[in-house]
């Protein structure tokens, strides 16, 4: 009786520790295909963290039973071929000559020019000027405030377009 509790045992701690125990067995292989594909064992360290940290972050998504070496590999590549894609935005600087070329604004500038915005967001109707803060700047959807605020999503949305004609008209009255 007990041989078949444990072999169908599909409680969450068991899901979890079995694929935690696979997880870790498929570590050395995964940390090989990252060598082959990267060429640079440094590298290649890098990219089986990365790919590790993701998988595990996104264990839940992985449906018990399927091929869990197929999907880390799958999730390795990925991380390989973005790493490749940021490389080719990377321009070779190993002298400094462009890094010099570039202008680097003054830090205080961008704090005085962040103080006249907030002022000017102070001008705002509170709940307009909180619509703008939870959808453009905390990146809530319109549905996710509608439902905190209990009300239509076009009620959301026409507070969020009058504060941004608002904010586009004290920002051109500025200059």
């Amino acid at each position: 009786m007990s041989d078949a509790k444990t072999t169908t045992d599909t409680s969450p701690k068991t899901i979890e520790r079995r694929f935690r125990a696979a997880f870790l067995r498929e570590i050395p292989l995964l940390q090989k295909r990252a060598r082959v594909l990267s060429r640079n064992r440094s590298l290649a360290e890098d990219l089986t963290q990365e790919a590790l940290t993701k998988a595990w972050a996104r264990r839940d998504s992985f449906t018990p039973g399927t091929n869990l070496r197929a999907w880390l590999h799958v999730i390795l590549r990925n991380v390989y071929f973005n790493y490749l894609r940021s490389r080719k935005r990377e321009v070779a600087d190993s002298d400094g000559v462009f890094a010099e070329q570039v202008p680097v604004p003054p830090a205080q500038q961008s704090k005085l020019e962040l103080k006249e915005v907030a002022g000017m967001m102070q001008q705002l109707p509170d709940r307009h000027r909180e619509a703008l803060i939870l959808v453009a700047g905390q990146g809530k959807s319109y549905k996710q405030v509608a439902r905190r605020w209990r009300c239509n999503i076009g009620t959301v949305k026409s507070r969020v377009a009058r504060a941004r004609q608002s904010m586009t008209a004290l920002l051109e009255a500025k200059s």
